[in-house]
């Protein structure tokens, strides 16, 4: 099918899982060593769903490209959110993964944000992503990214960005 992306052969790939369900709010050690394993790279692209997608667009400065699926934007009227933090520090952080995505925007980062018709649309719709970033889809599942997994469309759409990158 021509309409397919075939997936590059010569990256890396890193999966992080943030097992203390933090948001990837870690400390500032994280934030250098992830900021050294970048410096390696010409080329980074951070994909994230949900939780991940906030964390995506959180370090978004450190990327060349972002793939965000259903991101989590407003931690404070998330229905998941990191259980050890004030109504305070959830929107104070919030408000730094909007700084840093604009930063981000700032220095050329590519955006897809791509979110179902849910809970999440609401918070999607408030990110500072340039101009047609944001792809909604005509489902209603918080799971986009199995969803669209499961269509077969996600090594393409990731491709797809690779290759513009």
């Amino acid at each position: 099918d021509d309409t397919q992306q075939k997936a590059p052969d010569d990256f890396d790939v890193l999966f992080l899982v943030d097992r203390d369900r933090s948001w990837y709010l870690a400390d500032d050690a994280f934030e250098a060593e992830l900021s050294k394993l970048c410096s390696k790279y010409s080329r980074r692209l951070f994909v994230g769903a949900s939780m991940g997608g906030f964390a995506a667009l959180y370090h978004s400065p450190l990327a060349t490209a972002v793939v965000a699926f259903s991101p989590q934007a407003d931690l404070e009227r998330a229905v998941f959110r990191p259980g050890r933090l004030t109504p305070a520090e959830l929107d104070a952080n919030s408000d730094e993964q909007k700084q840093r995505t604009r930063l981000a925007v700032s220095r050329g980062v590519k955006f897809e944000v791509h979110c179902a018709i849910e809970e999440h649309l609401r918070q999607t719709l408030t990110l500072p992503v340039p101009h047609g970033s944001i792809v909604v889809h005509a489902v209603t599942s918080h799971g986009l990214a199995g969803v669209l997994r499961d269509a077969g469309v996600v090594v393409s759409l990731l491709a797809g960005v690779l290759s513009a990158n």
